[in-house]
């Protein structure tokens, strides 16, 4: 976060939470928005105007959500202002590899379980039409084409890239699904009770566009393939689904770790 960002930010905090000691506040800076938790309180500032774009929609996004949703989710408050909006903390810790781990195989079946049902909650959600023509829709094949030449890098001389560029054609050509997607299941916006060992909550829906719904499993693959492929079974019965599941996802999850690689290496430039 730059310095010019975390002073106007705490200059902002200062003048509503007037109270509140800074030092014992927590930041945490994403792509589109800084979070800042007060007491009972998490405050996202948006970085800029997409982002004020991004969280109108996913406030109304997530009051259709709300009655479906099988864990907590953001429940954004009525006192949120032009400078940042907020919602009381859904308590617990992120989703960790080792804490997963430390699971009993009944433990992990029942976190995968419940995953796979909130997803298809999130994949099968309808919404209004004035609604739904606000949510974006991904457009894979553009984003790929666009940072081909930096993928290139990483990826050559593997097959990837021609496995890329044909899942992207078929998602773009309509030979894929296309659902509403929550697109950032990561294990940062997973929160988990350490002591029931289950899911408490899911944070962070600012990402959720129209695609294709295999996107959501991508983040899985960090926890492994065993855990992906619990997933997935419980997510659905049909044998052929589940294998193009695991395959794209895959390939989605290969992706992002590449991207990733790309922007800090082009921060570090």
């Amino acid at each position: 976060m730059t310095i010019k960002l975390n002073q106007k930010i705490n200059k902002i905090i200062s003048l509503y939470f007037p109270n509140i000691d800074l030092e014992k506040t927590q930041f945490y800076e994403g792509f589109d928005f800084v979070t800042v938790i007060i007491d009972q309180l998490a405050l996202r500032f948006p970085k800029n105007q997409d982002s004020v774009k991004k969280l109108k929609t996913e406030k109304m996004l997530l009051k259709f959500l709300a009655e479906e949703a099988n864990f907590s989710i953001p429940e954004y408050q009525a006192n949120s202002n032009k400078f940042f909006s907020c919602y009381p903390v859904i308590r617990g810790e992120e989703l960790t590899l080792d804490f997963y781990n430390s699971l009993t195989e009944i433990k992990k079946n029942k976190l995968c379980e419940d995953l796979a049902v909130f997803m298809l909650k999130i994949h099968s959600l309808k919404l209004p039409e004035n609604i739904s023509s606000k949510i974006p829709i991904a457009n894979w094949s553009k984003i790929y084409l666009e940072i081909k030449k930096d993928i290139d890098v990483y990826l050559y001389p593997s097959k990837s890239n021609e496995k890329f560029l044909a899942l992207f054609k078929d998602f773009s050509s309509g030979k894929r699904r296309v659902a509403l997607v929550h697109s950032d299941l990561s294990g940062d916006n997973i929160i988990i009770n350490k002591t029931k060992k289950r899911i408490e909550g899911i944070i962070d829906f600012s990402d959720m566009c129209f695609s294709d719904p295999d996107v959501d499993f991508a983040h899985f693959w960090y926890f492994g393939e065993k855990m992906v492929k619990k997933v997935v079974f419980f997510y659905t019965k049909d044998k052929n689904e589940r294998k193009l599941i695991l395959r794209n996802s895959k390939l989605y999850s290969t992706y992002i770790k590449y991207l990733m690689m790309i922007i800090e290496n082009k921060k570090g430039v």
